[in-house]
């Protein structure tokens, strides 16, 4: 099963996800004062294409919109030889389901070709302006390397026929594959965060969504986690991309380095080398550590004023599901939002219980969640010991192979697989609802639901 985030990804920030969007290569401007990357101009060798891959949380938005967009908008990648093909989360997709992950019978090639057009079109583009503006008749033609990120990338699997047409990319490409490691004991809770977050708050509306979807991701952590086991985790990834291209065609960038170095700064700076770029992310940088400048290539750490109890939205929505809330013609149900509001009222001032884990739902939720504070009063579910077993010698081994020199002691590491262990637990609604008291509270308190003709929609006090 593949997470909520894949129906829902809004990669470009707009809130539209269902128009592919293209830079084609008739946008991209030749710069005749390239000084960097030079010695991979020349039509002797391929032009380079960067794949950068994500997976999922790893700042690969961040990269995508927050720096690639900016450095093309203002011709800066330009100077050092690189275009980026924007590909949208839609279309990327697309081109993957397709192509790679539908059953051969019904395996449609098609968006892949195009892909695959997309880039040949883009470097003759390329090297004809360049010839052109030079006015050199015998200029050779110039190789411009090209830039392709999304996320969508990272659910690719080594198959036969996928490696078959991978590989294809390096009859005109030398291909090198980017990707991002995150510590997996925070990968998994980050990206279940995620795809809660996604059936709770519209980042299109700005505003909490109402009961619906009922089913599907509004799912505790246990079964999330069972579903989402290994899927397109960075380790999977790599070891995907490693069987098709060879381990030293993949780079691995650090989420969090131990030298403090950013993202970003690590994909333009040391995977593209782009110096002219470098420079100029930089200087923002600095600028951005000094000034409150909206104009800075980085944006400023967007920390949302809004909270949610996602397990308490885990109630709610069982107790919808079970058709304890009442919704008829003398009685009209609140909201999801309202209703959640309600169950952490009962819990934390009536029943005098410990609150439970809180996480920011805002424009993204990318934290890793301190799960030393958590509801030890209500009834929970956690992983198992075989699944924790699992977890941590998978998660060990991902550190081993991709960490590099930012790589935890071992002692370190530990520490911090159980630091995280709670956050694999969620309320067990299950239990709490065969509480007698639980069913009346849902079926007969008269705060869920809103009397016809007082008005809908009333604050929780």
């Amino acid at each position: 099963m593949l997470p909520e985030s894949l129906s829902r990804k809004d990669t470009d920030g707009d809130g539209n996800n269902d128009h592919p969007n293209i830079l084609r290569g008739t946008d991209y401007e030749y710069s005749s004062s390239i000084t960097t990357r030079s010695k991979t101009n020349t039509s002797n060798a391929k032009p380079k294409l960067f794949l950068h891959v994500g997976p999922l949380k790893t700042g690969t938005t961040t990269i995508q919109i927050s720096v690639l967009k900016k450095l093309i908008s203002s011709h800066d990648l330009a100077q050092d030889n690189l275009f980026f093909m924007y590909t949208s989360w839609t279309r990327g997709m697309s081109i993957i389901q397709k192509s790679f992950l539908w059953l051969p019978q019904n395996r449609d090639m098609t968006p892949w070709n195009e892909f695959k057009d997309e880039l040949d079109k883009i470097h003759s583009n390329a090297s004809f302006k360049a010839k052109k503006k030079s006015k050199n008749k015998d200029m050779k033609p110039v190789n411009v390397d090209v830039i392709v990120s999304n996320e969508a990338f990272s659910f690719v699997r080594a198959d036969e026929h996928t490696k078959a047409s991978m590989r294809s990319l390096e009859e005109k490409w030398d291909v090198r594959v980017i990707l991002a490691y995150r510590p997996l004991e925070t990968w998994y809770t980050s990206l279940y965060y995620e795809d809660r977050a996604q059936t709770i708050f519209s980042k299109k509306d700005e505003d909490f969504r109402n009961w619906f979807p009922a089913d599907g991701w509004n799912a505790p952590m246990v079964n999330w986690f069972k579903s989402n086991w290994v899927g397109s985790d960075p380790l999977q990834t790599y070891e995907t991309y490693r069987d098709i291209f060879g381990k030293e065609k993949v780079q691995t960038l650090m989420l969090r380095r131990s030298d403090g170095i950013d993202i970003s700064e690590q994909f333009l700076c040391e995977a593209l080398q782009a110096k002219h770029s470098c420079e100029v992310l930089k200087r923002s940088i600095s600028a951005s550590s000094s000034s409150s400048s909206s104009s800075s290539l980085l944006p400023r750490e967007n920390v949302s004023s809004l909270n949610h109890l996602f397990d308490f939205n885990l109630l709610a929505m069982e107790a919808l599901k079970r058709g304890f809330l009442r919704n008829n013609d003398r009685c009209i149900r609140l909201d999801k939002y309202a209703t959640t509001l309600l169950i952490q009222k009962r819990v934390t001032e009536e029943l005098k219980l410990s609150s439970t884990t809180t996480i920011g739902v805002g424009i993204d939720v990318d934290v890793d969640v301190d799960a030393d504070v958590y509801d030890d009063d209500l009834p929970r579910v956690c992983l198992s010991e075989q699944q924790y077993g699992d977890l941590h010698t998978r998660a060990w081994h991902a550190e081993q192979m991709l960490a590099q020199e930012s790589a935890r002691t071992l002692k370190e590491f530990n520490a911090s697989f159980q630091k995280q262990k709670s956050a694999y637990c969620s309320i067990d609604v299950d239990a709490i609802l065969l509480d007698q008291d639980w069913e009346m509270f849902f079926r007969s308190d008269d705060r869920l639901c809103q009397r016809v003709g007082v008005g809908v929609g009333v604050a929780v006090r």
